[in-house]
């Protein structure tokens, strides 16, 4: 089984840094690393409709959504953002 490296950017990191609670998130996004396309028990994955990129999913944690994009053997955290944001930034 392939393990997959999980990357943030810098504007992710930031926005990772003004949440509630950033150590549950990364503890989430750390999970990504085995089958992050696979929903399974406590890791609420949903592949995001409507989006151009057919690639591109959102891990729920809490009341945050993490958005990412998986690439050959990498998960790139694109976004990081509270649910009442919504999806605006796919238009």
């Amino acid at each position: 089984m392939t393990k997959y490296k999980v990357k943030i950017s810098k504007k992710t990191a930031k926005q990772l840094k003004n949440t509630e609670n950033p150590d549950r998130i990364k503890k989430k996004l750390k999970k990504l690393k085995k089958e992050p396309w696979k929903p399974r028990a406590k890791l609420d994955i949903r592949k995001i409709k409507g989006s151009e990129d057919p690639k591109l999913y959102r891990l729920r944690i809490g009341d945050y959504r993490a958005i990412y994009v998986i690439e050959e053997e990498m998960v790139k955290i694109t976004e990081i953002i509270h649910r009442s944001k919504g999806y605006d930034f796919l238009e």
